[in-house]
């Protein structure tokens, strides 16, 4: 358990110094972060549909001699389970074009809705409630850098739409389409190949966006268009394998890779050397957590989607893999010590206790630290009050600040702790969220008790923790 010690004495060690500087992060103008990018699980029986592509939908410039190619974004999580995919034309998916659903959203059937009790009811219409109002809130691609507009698609995924040349469109697919964000754009080619930039109002971090793509479980064979050439996924994950660098920050990188890569994929990064996904988290386990951007939320949301990716494909937990998962586990223990008695958590991050009055702060440590648990947890853990009042406690400060203007990086993140609690307790699905939001569809609730999602809970009895 040396790792135990070391988390605990790291901890007592560092100052809250550290959660100022990583405050800092959050500006739009500043080293910034995603971590998360929603959908978790890939959506089931998802019907394809095909969008006509309007002229006035193609981003203007480099990008107007481009070919009407219709793309695919397609939900997978890179293990084969990539059958269920929505067809949309181009990048932009008008919002009036998705299909008209059946029964109101709120209607429940007798037998569905005795299965949930008051609190779990009220929970789930608040919280849509919530996300519902901030939905319909879109960017516009003219005001916003792109990494404005990646922190807008944060919670929402595949169902992000931004205004852009006064009309609504797929943000995913206007980023991937190097469309323009207040006169900025994300993507450069340099002799055939494709690269991503980094810096003010792009990327905040190498690999950001890839880490984004794949939360959102975007397919590998999704279209890319950059300076009149075409690319897809795969072209960006190569990109970000070239450039690994030992020393450097990986976490966004550990999430993209270690979706769309197998965990036993090796690569040379262009100075020749030798990389795998073991060495990242190798990489990652040797830097301090509390010293990282967000207050560490992000690093120790790397080394988990890392492992939820393990778990999911049934491979065998040892050397890194390992280390990861017992580090992930301490870190969870650690971090419900630090919550706060209105189920709130640390102002201070992970540096110690803390709850500052200031709205600002309370919803960025809350939103990124939850929106990490709720990811990690095991499924049963989601029902039990530490995590029911947090999630009780960030929707109702969203839901009685909507007319706060909130910075939109930790709003991003803030709305993803909420989107992936409906989504793995109320059964919301990527794809579907804009419908089930607006009360066109009727989300199946998950069977939580019943351990539906057993791959989060290998190798770990649940507890009562």
């Amino acid at each position: 358990m040396h790792r135990t010690a070391f988390l605990s004495i790291g901890l007592m060690l560092v100052s809250v110094v550290a959660a100022g500087s990583a405050v800092a992060q959050e500006g739009e103008s500043k080293s910034v972060v995603n971590e998360g990018g929603p959908q978790l699980v890939a959506p089931e029986n998802l019907q394809l549909r095909e969008v006509p592509l309007r002229d006035a939908e193609l981003p203007t410039g480099e990008d107007d001699s481009l070919g009407r190619v219709q793309t695919v974004v397609r939900f997978t999580d890179s293990d084969g389970d990539d059958d269920d995919e929505i067809r949309v034309a181009g990048e932009p998916v008008p919002e009036k074009k998705r299909p008209v659903a059946v029964s109101p959203v709120n209607k429940q059937s007798p037998t569905r809705l005795t299965a949930l009790d008051a609190a779990r009811v009220r929970r789930r219409d608040r919280l849509r409630q919530c996300l519902s109002i901030y939905f319909q809130r879109r960017e516009m691609a003219a005001e916003r850098s792109p990494w404005g507009v990646m922190h807008s698609l944060i919670a929402y995924g595949v169902d992000t739409e931004i205004v852009a040349q006064g009309r609504s469109v797929n943000a995913i697919g206007w980023l991937c389409w190097n469309g323009a964000c207040n006169g900025q754009r994300l993507f450069t080619r340099k002799r055939g190949r494709l690269g991503a930039n980094v810096g003010p109002g792009f990327q905040g971090h190498d690999g950001q966006f890839l880490s984004m793509l794949a939360q959102s479980k975007v397919g590998r064979n999704y279209g890319l268009k950059v300076n009149g050439a075409n690319f897809d996924v795969m072209d960006l994950v190569e990109y970000e394998q070239r450039t690994c660098r030992s020393g450097a920050e990986l976490t966004f990188k550990l999430i993209g890779l270690s979706h769309y890569l197998p965990s036993d994929e090796e690569w040379e990064n262009d100075r020749g050397e030798v990389w795998d996904i073991p060495r990242l988290i190798e990489e990652e386990l040797a830097q301090s957590v509390v010293d990282a951007a967000c207050g560490g939320t992000h690093r120790i949301m790397g080394l988990s989607y890392a492992i939820y990716k393990r778990a999911r494909r049934k491979e065998p937990f040892v050397g890194a893999w390992s280390r990861a998962k017992e580090y992930i586990e301490e870190f969870q223990d650690y971090t419900f010590t630090l919550q706060n008695r209105d189920a709130s958590f640390s102002t201070n991050w992970f540096t110690g206790r803390g709850r500052d009055r200031d709205i600002n702060r309370r919803m960025e440590t809350t939103g990124h630290i939850l929106e990490w648990l709720i990811f990690s947890l095991p499924q049963q853990d989601l029902l039990q009050p530490r995590v029911t009042r947090a999630v009780d406690y960030l929707t109702e400060l969203m839901l009685q600040n909507r007319d706060h203007d909130w910075e939109i990086g930790p709003r991003g993140h803030a709305l993803h702790a909420l989107a992936l609690y409906d989504e793995r307790v109320f059964g919301s699905k990527p794809g579907d969220r804009a419908a089930v939001l607006e009360g066109r569809v009727v989300a199946a609730e998950e069977a939580v008790l019943e351990g539906d999602t057993p791959l989060r809970n290998a190798g770990r009895s649940v507890t009562n923790r």
